[in-house]
C-alpha cells in the first residue's frame, strides 16, 4: 500500500511521503526524488506493537530518510531534552 501510496504523490506532484522505516529502502530505490517521513523509528525493535516495520534511527537515516518521527522514545524518557540530543548525535554519526 506504501508503494501505491507514492506513486500516487509522484503522480500528483507531492514533495514526499510518510512511511515506516523500514520500508525506506524500497522507496528509495523506486521514488528517487521523493522526499521521506520516516515513522516507527524505535531502539527496542522487539518492542514494536504499534509500527509495522520499524527500524532503528541509524538505520533510517543510512537508507536515505529525509526526516524522521522519534515520538514516545523521546516523549516518554524521564529526560525528553537528552533523549532528543541523543538522536541527534546518533544522527549525525550515521550520516558521517
Amino acid at each position: 500500500m506504501v508503494l501505491r501510496h507514492a506513486q500516487y504523490a509522484t503522480e500528483v506532484g507531492a514533495y514526499g511521503v510518510v512511511c515506516p522505516a523500514g520500508l525506506l529502502p524500497v522507496l528509495r530505490g523506486k521514488f528517487p526524488t521523493l522526499k521521506t517521513v520516516a515513522v516507527g523509528i524505535r531502539d527496542d525493535l522487539t518492542q514494536t506493537i504499534d509500527h509495522y516495520y520499524p527500524q532503528t534511527i541509524e538505520y533510517a537515516a543510512k537508507q536515505g530518510g529525509h526526516l524522521f518521527v522519534i515520538g514516545r522514545p523521546i516523549t516518554e524518557d524521564q529526560d525528553p531534552v537528552k533523549a532528543a540530543q541523543k538522536y541527534h548525535k546518533r544522527v549525525l554519526a550515521a550520516l558521517s
